[in-house]
């Protein structure tokens, strides 16, 4: 078996390839709630799972 290559990448589009521990928390440290939420790390090279959401109501419908 090869060896496993990773990709990170926040929601603001910044990406690592093979990132560090440091660089990980790097990418962390930069989230905040506005426009930078959320970093996905994944293995290079597969798809991806398709993305899920969930809502919430505040009122009934």
């Amino acid at each position: 078996m090869g060896a496993v290559y990773y990709r990170a990448e926040s929601e603001s589009g910044d990406h690592i390839e093979e990132p560090s521990e440091d660089a990980l928390f790097m990418l962390i440290d930069d989230l905040n709630g506005s426009d930078n939420t959320f970093v996905v790390i994944q293995p290079e090279g597969l798809q991806p799972p398709p993305p899920a959401t969930q809502r919430t109501r505040r009122s009934p419908l």
